[in-house]
């Protein structure tokens, strides 16, 4: 069992299935492994990261990273960035300070990863849950979604690169992005000097509300509709185990006409309990 208030980071993990833990005055289920590409390569690894960082009972931040596949060092550079990340926040006892940590962190991050050189990059996003509300920041394309129960997606971030600009432009269907050959690339990256920060709106949970943050190993392989019957609802382990099965299914290419991009794959799902709802 975790500690209810330390920080929890996980690196190259190679879960078997999901884990489950009191967050923030509510519940997370976590779940984290390297791409079916990796497998049997003694000489790859999971390039995603993950942490959940509590701040007090009802506060905290959950934060994903992704090193930049085919970089230099990408796993180095995931766990540089959730180091910085976790070093920060948890250096903080204060709610009214957690953005302030968080902005810290990314700057932390940036920098540590741009020591590593030769290209290292990674994405990063945090997602902050504060006094019955969430804040995003993040860089890359790793995204966060928030869901009502009823399906209602009152939340999700942007995906920085051209294939994502793209769509929120109206320039291309969520069909076609999943399909487009340039669906890897990353516009905005932690490591780069030109990286930004983009820092959402305070945004009210709702009891049955469900937060989703994914590396694009879930964005790519299943699409806006599918996470959200998959996870809106039902228990959060049953929820995120569900979408495990359903991500390696597309993986392995077994649905000849849906999405398929083998990716290491990080997901981890929050919904908030009683505890959580109080507004400062």
């Amino acid at each position: 069992m975790l500690q209810s208030l330390a920080p929890y980071l996980q690196f190259a993990a190679q879960m078997d299935g999901p884990m489950s833990h009191p967050f923030a005055g509510g519940q997370v289920a976590m779940f984290s492994r390297s791409s079916p590409d990796k497998e049997g390569d003694k000489n790859a690894s999971n390039e995603d990261a993950f942490a959940l960082l509590p701040v007090n009972e009802a506060s905290g931040v959950l934060a994903v990273a992704d090193g930049c596949g085919g970089q230099f060092n990408g796993l180095e550079a995931a766990q540089r960035a959730i180091n910085a990340l976790a070093e920060s926040v948890m250096s903080n006892t204060s709610p009214e300070l957690i953005r302030v940590s968080i902005l810290d962190g990314f700057e932390a991050a940036t920098r540590r990863v741009a020591e590593l050189g030769g290209g290292a990059a990674t994405t990063l996003i945090a997602v902050e849950i504060n006094g019955g509300l969430i804040r995003t920041y993040h860089v890359g394309d790793s995204q966060a979604m928030l869901l009502g129960s009823r399906g209602k997606v009152k939340l999700q971030t942007r995906s920085h690169s051209p294939v994502g600009y793209a769509v929120e432009a109206g320039m291309l269907t969520e069909d076609d992005a999943l399909g487009h050959a340039d669906r890897h690339i990353v516009s905005n990256v932690i490591g780069s000097p030109e990286s930004h920060i983009d820092i959402g709106l305070p945004r009210p949970l709702s009891p049955r509300d469900t937060l989703v943050i994914g590396s694009d190993g879930l964005y790519d392989n299943l699409t806006q509709s599918e996470i959200v019957e998959l996870l809106r609802k039902g228990p959060l382990t049953a929820s995120v185990d569900a979408a495990r099965t359903a991500v390696a299914r597309r993986m392995s290419g077994q649905d000849a006409t849906a999405p398929c991009k083998p990716d290491d794959f990080t997901l981890l799902v929050y919904r908030a309990g009683p505890n959580a709802m109080r507004r400062k």
